[in-house]
């Protein structure tokens, strides 16, 4: 399944495989690991594209997630309402 690009960890460095895809734009599976999206902030001087100028991508492995979830916030959504909520991760406690 793991038979597509090498990335490394942003925090670290490992490397994780991800699934193949020919498309860059497509975050496949990654082993071990999270993809994200960054499409530019306002506040930052380092990217901030213009709209639909693309995005950055990072991968972390779960092994920095584990070590970092101070960090962290996992925003969930409150059902028929316009507010969110942010807590804690629910980080599974397993052995790397």
């Amino acid at each position: 399944m793991f038979d597509g690009e090498i990335v490394k960890c942003f925090v670290c460095g490992n490397e994780l495989g991800t699934s193949e895809s020919a498309d860059p734009t497509v975050l496949t599976a990654v082993d071990g690991g999270l993809w994200f999206r960054a499409y530019g902030n306002y506040g930052s001087t380092v990217f901030d594209p213009m709209p639909d100028d693309g995005f950055l991508r990072i991968a972390i492995c779960d092994q920095c997630i584990r070590n970092n979830t101070g960090s962290i916030g996992h925003v969930t959504n409150i059902k028929q309402t316009t507010t969110s909520e942010i807590k804690p991760p629910d980080i599974a406690d397993v052995p790397s």
